[in-house]
């Protein structure tokens, strides 16, 4: 049954006859209270003595018949008010509740914090949620440890998810451990100490730790594309993945690292006798993500933060902000058209809609009161005012601002640099239109950098002809060096892709207003029915020109490791900034990478909550071509030799790029897990040593275990 606040209010006034008589009548069903206003108001309903001794018993006996999920952040401070309506005595005893009746209650207590700061003490929550209960699946929950509430919670019958959440659980659901299906997954001395090992659950799988001798269960498919965590990197309660680097702590199941945006489910463990048993939902199994418990918008909370991008960093920022308690207004404003989307997809997957690669849909921000304004790009913000002004002359005040508004693609000044079908890749819109009209034609791609190659990678067999021009000897010589330069060349010499290197474009020719050809800087002309202009990004921060947010000569937003600008109240992230890098001995740093622009969104949200967080990723990205992925992950700028494993004719590499005897990036095709396995040590604060991998590429592994 699903209903909404004001049929819930005029079934317990009697409004609808015969109805309103009897309102335990309501709760036969299974019913979901999702407004807070409504399920403190609905609740008070129930208990018409408001207080009286009499009124409570009646209102816990009501709950005991009930089967409730409450959602709402502030939800478990407005029920105890009516549970408790007299100050419990520091002894833990209340004449007007009966423990064991409540305890009996099923409902979900989502938010014991917002509890504490109505002036209950930990004395008065530990009587309600710290004894050993037993669920309506017959099963026990966890006591409380370590002075931490232990919520009890229960999912929510299936069909009262929002649509827009399935394929993901949330915190309400999987956090009811106790429920599921009980599995035998192997012998206790089967996992030795710091292992992570994948069991199998009925037709899925889970991933098993073991840390400093306790056990710890969640799902061991990676949230963001699904790679399988057991072959990632563990190390010291985190798991990597071995793809693209997300990161997920064991013991929550929370995700610490991007990119992808949810959290793992966790399950329960219990050791019978020398078996290990796990406790996993199946749908969780299956889906293995999880939505952390998010906050919605309260019209009391008057304050309203803005940000202005409609990236990543932005996305991440939103949702950590509603997920650590923050109630006021979230404003997006971005000049895109479309909701955030996986913006890698554009270069691998070009014929994707925008809707297709949405990080999330619609209606997702709207249950969590996340405003966007689409198409929309500010001119100015005015820092001691407090105000940004939007292309449409309306302003805006703010209490926060973050500013994420990314790159734009360089140009260039050429003749016939305005014929049509010459392009540049920022949005979906672009990407389709390149996928759409390259087929059968002669495409000629500027730039031999990442973007250049994965669109030449993605057209080769649809196009008639490929051709890529670059100024360097190689591709991507300047990232990966000669050796690794050289496999991208092989590999899109083997598919047709023809180069032209150490040259650049010295004009465009067309024909009734449309591109036909491209002549190089050698005068050498190239058929050409499209054009792609890879030829990098420059920071979209014009606007801020006239601003007194400090800047870099080359456009480019200064932050400290707060990812707080030099304006009060003022916090930027993603590619346009520079921040101090752990890894680079904090000094201010770029680094234009989809999984730091996650990571820069969630330390800006915890920061502009005053949470006094620092930044510390380490950087990871990937590319992926005719179905080959290149990882890569460090600081590698500066560095002055290559150490070089495997067989590059294969190919199949793991190369260490070194500055001194200091390991500061490494790269790989086909060596998984090393890129993650260096990333996590990396980011413990060790290092790998030059001389450790000159002979052996995997000699400094063990010591992730070390690091427990």
């Amino acid at each position: 049954m699903r209903c909404e606040g004001e049929q819930l209010f005029d079934l317990c006034e009697g409004k609808h006859g015969k109805h309103g008589s009897s309102a335990s009548r309501l709760f036969a069903s299974f019913i979901t209270f999702r407004r807070i206003r409504n399920t403190s108001h609905v609740l008070m309903m129930l208990n018409p003595a408001k207080g009286i001794k009499e009124g409570v018993t009646r209102l816990c006996k009501t709950l005991v018949r009930s089967h409730i999920t409450i959602t709402g952040i502030n939800t478990s401070f407005r029920v105890l008010s009516i549970l408790i309506p007299s100050k419990l005595d520091s002894g833990g005893t209340s004449n007007n509740l009966k423990r064991s009746t409540l305890l009996r209650t099923p409902v979900a207590w989502r938010n014991e914090t917002s509890a504490l700061k109505q002036g209950y003490s930990w004395c008065q929550l530990r009587l309600l949620f710290s004894v050993t209960r037993t669920t309506r699946m017959g099963a026990k929950e966890s006591k409380t440890r370590g002075g931490n509430v232990q919520g009890v919670n229960f999912a929510p019958r299936e069909d009262t998810k929002p649509v827009y959440m399935s394929g993901c659980s949330t915190d309400t659901d999987s956090g009811n451990m106790a429920s599921g299906v009980e599995t035998v997954v192997c012998k206790v001395n089967d996992i030795g100490e710091g292992d992570a090992k994948e069991v199998q659950i009925g037709e899925h799988t889970a991933l098993l730790v073991k840390e400093n001798g306790n056990l710890y269960a969640v799902g061991n498919k990676c949230t963001h594309y699904g790679a399988p965590l057991s072959k990632g990197a563990y190390c010291n309660g985190v798991v990597r993945c071995p793809w693209h680097g997300a990161c997920f702590n064991v013991k929550t199941g929370d995700i610490e690292d991007y990119p992808g945006l949810d959290s793992l489910p966790k399950f329960k463990v219990e050791v019978r006798s020398d078996e290990v048993v796990v406790t996993a939902n199946p749908e969780d199994l299956k889906t293995s993500k999880r939505l952390k418990s998010m906050c919605r918008l309260d019209p009391r909370n008057k304050n309203t933060f803005v940000l202005v991008g409609g990236g990543a960093a932005t996305a991440t920022c939103a949702e950590t902000l509603r997920q650590e308690g923050f109630t006021g207004r979230i404003l997006v404003i971005t000049k895109e058209n479309n909701l955030p989307y996986d913006r890698p997809k554009l270069s691998k997957a070009m014929s994707s809609s925008a809707e297709a690669i949405a990080l999330r849909k619609k209606e997702f921000y709207d249950e969590y009161g996340i405003e966007f304004t689409l198409g929309a790009e500010v001119t100015g913000v005015n820092t001691a005012k407090k105000k940004v002004t939007i292309s449409d002359g309306s302003t805006i005040s703010y209490n926060a601002l973050l500013l994420a508004t990314g790159g734009r693609p360089r140009t260039m000044t050429i003749p016939g640099q305005d014929l049509k079908n010459i392009c540049v890749l920022r949005t979906p819109e672009d990407a389709n239109y390149i996928a759409a009209n390259s087929e059968g034609k002669n495409v000629v791609i500027i730039g031999s950098s990442f973007i250049g190659l994965e669109v030449a990678a993605f057209v080769h067999d649809k196009a008639s002809s490929v051709s890529v021009v670059g100024t360097s000897r190689l591709p991507l010589q300047h990232i990966f060096g000669e050796q690794i330069g050289f496999i991208f060349k092989q590999m899109h010499e083997d598919k047709g892709v023809k180069f032209y290197f150490e040259r650049g474009i010295k004009e465009f020719r067309g024909e009734d207003g449309h591109v036909t050809h491209a002549v190089l800087s050698d005068d050498t002309t190239l058929a050409a029915d499209l054009c792609v202009l890879g030829i990098g990004v420059v920071p979209a921060t014009d606007f801020l020109k006239d601003s007194s947010i400090k800047m870099t000569d080359r456009g480019f937003v200064t932050v400290d490791k707060y990812m707080k600008t030099n304006q009060s109240g003022v916090f930027a992230a993603g590619d346009i900034v520079e921040f101090p890098l752990f890894l680079n001995s904090n000094q201010q740093s770029n680094v234009q990478h989809w999984q730091m622009a996650h990571q820069h969104g969630r330390i800006a949200a915890l920061n502009m909550l005053n949470k006094k967080v620092e930044i510390h990723s380490v950087p990871f990205f990937w590319t992926v071509m005719y179905g080959k992925s290149v990882r890569y992950t460090g600081y590698g700028h500066g560095y002055d030799d290559i150490v070089v494993h495997g067989d590059l004719s294969a190919p199949q590499f793991a190369a260490f790029y070194t500055k001194g005897d200091k390991v500061v990036a490494v790269a790989s095709l086909a060596f998984d897990p090393i890129v993650s396995q260096a990333a996590s040590l990396m980011e413990k604060g060790d290092t790998i040593l030059k001389s450790e991998i000159q002979n052996d590429p995997k000699s400094w592994v063990g010591r992730l275990k070390q690091k427990l």
